[in-house]
């Protein structure tokens, strides 16, 4: 039975309140105010300490109505010597001065933490205006999932420190989305150039199958094209690695001429051309670029056995 009365203490007990960057700079300028004021109180005190200490001199200017106020007894017919009169001024005024200095002294503490509170108060409201933009970056962040990418934080305001974080952030987000983007058109055409040649291969197969009459030339046959096909589908997958390598950004830029490379892939072609009867009339030039030379080549490669394959028997390209 303690361990629940524990638990219950447990869960009584106050929190303390989250310390947040608010809230370390409100006491951070409160700490820094009070110990100015501290410092200042100390100095003026030592100067005020040194002006009334004895060898000191000290503005007997206005003493005069301090001295009548003071009790001050001098025995009647008694005459003062100037000596003595400054004498007597001088050593007034200092017991005034240090009088004034003890209530200065109680006074001050007093009046330094009044306005620390109020300091600590004016950093509150003055840290949460400088920190509202970072209020704007958690909250716009917050919002902004894999469905919304295109979303942007797109701060107003000076130049700062906070500006140059929501850009940087915002920079953020479109090589995400752009990379989100890339990542789904991968899988869209993954889906598509790869479930064509599989069907066909399962109608192949399965035409073999359920054929009663199916021989070992017919396997063959079936083989045969079941390679091919596979054969087709290396160069698809090659071709979606390019294509998800191309849409993740250049990795490096070099000079590339697009003619040789074409004329490459022609020569590479001409057995195919010849099997279909195609009649290729190429006009090439040079053309010089800055690119990735295997995007390229996968570019060209793409585009020639596109117009192989669908085109007709004696076609053109």
């Amino acid at each position: 039975m303690a361990i629940p009365a524990a638990r219950g203490a447990a869960r009584g007990r106050p929190h303390l309140p989250r310390r947040t960057a608010r809230l370390r700079l409100t006491f951070l300028y409160g700490g820094l105010f009070l110990a100015c004021g501290a410092i200042l109180l100390a100095v003026s005190y030592v100067l005020a300490e040194q002006a009334i200490a004895p060898g000191g001199h000290v503005n007997t200017a206005g003493f005069g109505q301090a001295t009548a106020r003071a009790s001050l007894t001098i025995p009647k017919g008694r005459t003062l010597t100037p000596d003595q009169v400054s004498y007597l001024i001088n050593t007034l005024g200092k017991e005034i001065a240090r009088s004034d200095l003890r209530q200065v002294l109680i006074d001050a503490p007093i009046a330094l933490a009044i306005v620390t509170v109020i300091a600590l108060a004016l950093g509150w409201l003055a840290a949460g205006r400088v920190l509202r933009p970072l209020a704007t970056i958690t909250a716009a962040a917050r919002r902004i999932s894999a469905s919304n990418l295109n979303q942007r934080l797109a701060l107003r305001g000076p130049d700062d420190e906070l500006k140059a974080l929501g850009d940087t952030l915002d920079e953020l987000f479109a090589r995400l989305e752009a990379a989100f983007d890339a990542q789904r058109h991968f899988a869209a055409n993954a889906s598509h150039e790869l479930r064509t040649p599989l069907t066909r291969e399962r109608a192949l197969l399965q035409v073999a199958l359920d054929d009663p009459g199916t021989t070992a030339e017919t396997w063959r046959g079936v083989a045969a094209e079941v390679l091919a096909s596979n054969t087709e589908q290396e160069s698809r997958i090659e071709a979606l690695l390019a294509l998800a390598s191309g849409e993740g950004g250049l990795g490096q830029r070099e000079p590339v001429d697009l003619a040789a490379i074409t004329g490459e892939i022609l020569r590479a072609r001409r057995a195919d051309f010849g099997r279909q009867g195609l009649r290729v009339e190429a006009g090439l030039r040079p053309a010089a670029l800055d690119g990735d030379p295997l995007l390229a080549e996968r570019l060209v490669a793409n585009l020639v056995d596109n117009a192989v394959r669908h085109n007709i028997a004696g076609g053109q390209v």
